[in-house]
């Protein structure tokens, strides 16, 4: 039977005016099937029929009226749920075109008796698990300087996030406190003429329906625990997310756990531990979306945290994004993650790195926007990657730091290995080779512009297999500018500094590489950079097709 439109709106025209990130919750306008099925939060009633004039209440009975492959309208409102796509059941949810739409975890709270100076709610029962990975407050994750960061209470002061605190001795203004026993919730900040919410729910939407499409919405206020993952959970195959706003939720925005899954023009921010988590996700697209301002509860750099970590997935992409300032690192591949280009991105103002790719490889990583972090791109134990035409500057480290451990994929010890492919896995060693850096222009700052030593197995850069040739360094006029090149020895320590593009010459003939005439800032390089274009690497076949460019560029720095 064929599905006519009722409302048909160009929502991508609409979509398109937003490269980088959701458009505003309620500024979009996708077309509705004359079978959708509508919810009203603000003035349907449950036991209605679903249809325009008649809607539901609730999103999840408007998912238990649905059949597979029904479309759910939601009107504005802000809709206090946490539902359930079952695996039967593919569905389609969206807002309504040009209403906003909140799915909101949290409950205003107005029941307060000042108690010196705190207020204090009583009959508080919601009470979600610190435990992750089997252990309470895990040190492996959880920061002795933010010991409260395991726990997914969140208290809202107008909008505002306030801090957790772990005795009610502690509360000051702008802090919270819990008392399990008591069943009491205490904040530092007076509520009289304020808003207070707190959430009280888990998860927004968990997607178990392989097919299923959730867009237009906003996703907020969520007290994820670390078990049930993130606010939005896709565990299923071919499932697309665009056009959502995910903010303020306790652990992960968006977690992804199957094959074929978009994540298209998504705004997630102040997640408590990450932005985006995706495992065992083959053929992931991540595109056109702004993850920033992530592990807001400040988590340990690893095991996870920041902006994007993806782990034993092959086929991904990752482009046009906006991944920059958060807590951790800005795009993270690890545990065999193998034929995999990063392409397009600003991953700038991190704590940690902009880009890491670590026990994976196959990997072309270019066109990347990396400055004003600890390492601007690092390559762990990584094999057959491709760096091009990247601008990396202002790193207080390293620009690119290149290094190996005592992991191998052969040994079936160590963790990280893709459980859908053989042991040992020859795509992926684990072992540092075969690395070509090329048309990246290093702007000024940090220690090294390139380094690399193996600290661990006495394998000598030598023997990596690293060309690096066509690319702008910055020159080094004082002790105190950054070395170009760090070429490792055997003994795990030493390095040979080559600190004149000249001199890397003497080292291979094949890196021929130009630097600056002074020491400049990466928006000060712009007359050298187009300078240096001579010198660049014509661009190869693959990596013009990843960054969308014409085969056969020479261009250093941003094509």
């Amino acid at each position: 039977m064929a599905i006519g439109l009722l409302v048909a709106t160009p929502a991508s025209a609409q979509a398109d005016e937003f490269p980088q990130g959701s458009a505003p919750v309620g500024s979009l306008g996708y077309p509705i099937y004359s079978t959708a099925i509508f919810v009203s939060v603000g003035s349907g009633n449950d036991a209605n029929q679903g249809t325009l004039r008649s809607p539901l209440k609730t999103v999840a009975r408007a998912i238990e009226k649905a059949s597979a492959g029904d479309q759910l309208v939601l009107r504005a409102g802000v809709y206090h749920e946490a539902v359930t796509i079952p695996t039967n059941k593919p569905l389609i949810i969206q807002s309504y075109p040009r209403e906003a739409v909140w799915f909101d975890g949290s409950t205003r709270l107005s029941d307060f008796r000042q108690s010196g100076s705190t207020w204090v709610a009583s009959n508080w029962t919601f009470a979600p698990t610190n435990v992750m990975d089997g252990v309470a407050d895990n040190p492996g994750f959880v920061d002795s300087a933010h010991p409260m960061a395991a726990r997914p209470d969140q208290v809202f002061y107008d909008g505002v996030a306030m801090t957790q605190v772990g005795s009610a001795g502690q509360v000051t203004k702008g802090t919270f406190f819990v008392d399990r026993g008591a069943k009491t919730l205490t904040i530092g900040s007076n509520p009289a003429g304020h808003k207070v919410a707190a959430s009280d729910l888990g998860q927004a939407i968990y997607v178990k329906a392989p097919g299923s499409i959730i867009q237009s919405l906003g996703v907020r206020r969520y007290a994820t625990s670390y078990g049930d993952r993130s606010a939005i959970r896709l565990a299923n195959a071919d499932i697309t997310a665009r056009n959502l706003v995910i903010e303020d939720n306790a652990m992960i925005g968006v977690n992804v756990e199957q094959n074929n899954v978009t994540l298209d023009h998504l705004t997630i921010q102040r997640s408590g531990l990450m932005g985006v988590g995706a495992n065992a996700s083959y053929g992931l697209v991540i595109e056109n979306s702004e993850i920033t301002r992530n592990n807001s509860e400040q988590f340990k750099p690893a095991p996870v945290s920041g902006g994007i970590k993806v782990t034993r997935s092959r086929g991904v992409t990752i482009t046009g994004n906006n991944t920059s300032n958060n807590w951790g690192s800005g795009i993270w591949l690890d545990e065999s993650c193998w034929d995999v280009k990063v392409t397009n991105n600003v991953s700038s103002n991190n704590q940690y790195t902009g880009i890491q790719l670590e026990i994976s490889g196959n990997a072309i990583i270019a066109n990347n926007q990396l400055s004003n972090q600890q390492f601007g791109l690092q390559l762990f134990d990584a094999n057959d990657v491709k760096v091009f035409n990247n601008s990396i500057g202002n790193n207080s480290k390293f620009g690119v730091r290149i290094y190996q451990d005592q992991r191998r994929q052969a040994d079936p010890s160590f963790a990280g290995h893709d459980p859908r492919q053989k042991i040992p896995d020859p795509t992926v060693p684990w072992v540092t080779k075969n690395i070509t850096i090329a048309n990246n222009a290093f702007g000024a700052g940090g220690f090294f512009q390139i380094w690399a030593l193996d600290a661990v197995t006495h394998i000598p850069a030598d023997r990596m297999g690293i060309t690096v040739t066509g690319n702008l360094f910055n020159r080094r006029t004082s002790m105190s500018q950054s070395t170009l090149l760090a070429w490792g020895g055997s003994d795990n320590s030493s390095i040979t500094r080559y600190d004149t593009a000249a001199s890397m010459l003497t080292k291979n003939s094949a890196f021929r590489n130009t630097e600056t005439g002074s020491s400049l800032s990466l928006t000060g390089m712009t007359s050298a950079i187009l300078s240096a274009a001579s010198g660049a690497l014509a661009l190869p076949a693959d990596v013009a097709a990843a960054v969308g460019r014409s085969t056969g560029v020479k261009k250093v720095g941003l094509l």
